[in-house]
C-alpha cells in the first residue's frame, strides 16, 4: 500500500497475495521497485510500484550452486543498480553473499 503523507489517499501496489512467506524486502527508490525475498518458495521477486502493476521472479532455486535457496537478507544500491542478498543455503546451494548486476 502506498500512502501519501499529505492526505489519506491509499494506493495498492500489489493486489495479489505474495505466496508462501515473504522473509525480507528492499525498496529501490530510484527505480520504484520493491524486491521481495522468500525462503519458502526460494525466490527473489520484483514488484513495480509505479505505473502498471508488474511482478516478476528474478531468481528461483534451480538446484545449482549459484542459485537462491534460503534468502535471509536483501539490500539495494539504487545508484549503481545492484541487488545484494544473503543466502543461508540448502541442498546444492551453499551459503553465500550474492549480487545481481543491473536491476
Amino acid at each position: 500500500m502506498k500512502i501519501s503523507l499529505n492526505s489519506s489517499e491509499r494506493i495498492p501496489i500489489l493486489t495479489s497475495q505474495i505466496p508462501d512467506d515473504p522473509y525480507c524486502m528492499a525498496m529501490d527508490w530510484n527505480g520504484h521497485n520493491l524486491y521481495i525475498a522468500n525462503k519458502v518458495s526460494q525466490t527473489i521477486e520484483v514488484v513495480r510500484t509505479q505505473g502498471t502493476q508488474y511482478r516478476a521472479t528474478l531468481l528461483n532455486n534451480d538446484q545449482s550452486p549459484t542459485t537462491v535457496a534460503q534468502p535471509v537478507a536483501i539490500a539495494v544500491d539504487s545508484d549503481r543498480g545492484l541487488l545484494f542478498w544473503l543466502d543461508r543455503g540448502a541442498g546444492a546451494a551453499p551459503p553465500k553473499v550474492a549480487i545481481i548486476l543491473r536491476i
